[in-house]
């Protein structure tokens, strides 16, 4: 595949609209429907751009349990392109993972 903008284009995902955010209610509460937000900014972790490239229909998933706020992740997509022209997809599962806390 040639590079070309479009190529480019096509194949970047805004990371403000790809991150889900999730929190879960505690068992036995009241509440019962989870919180979901998409974050305002991803700058500081995808790039003045903050788009994520290599990737079709990308869906991140930041789950944290409310009552522990253990996080898990997800990361679901339909296609990754592993490299176009000297542009190799960003690994956001990777990047993400450095950011959380151990086990």
């Amino acid at each position: 595949m040639r590079l070309t903008l479009a190529n480019i284009i096509a194949g970047s995902t805004n990371a403000n609209e790809a991150i889900k955010i999730r929190f879960f209610p505690p068992a036995g509460s009241s509440v019962k429907k989870d919180t979901i937000f998409s974050p305002d900014f991803t700058h500081t972790i995808f790039g003045e751009e903050e788009t994520i490239f290599g990737y079709d229909k990308l869906k991140i998933w930041l789950d944290f349990d409310s009552d522990t706020l253990r996080p898990d992740l997800q990361v679901v997509h339909n296609k990754q392109v592993e490299q176009v022209g000297n542009t190799k997809a960003d690994e956001p599962e990777e990047v993400l993972r450095e950011l959380m806390p151990g086990e």
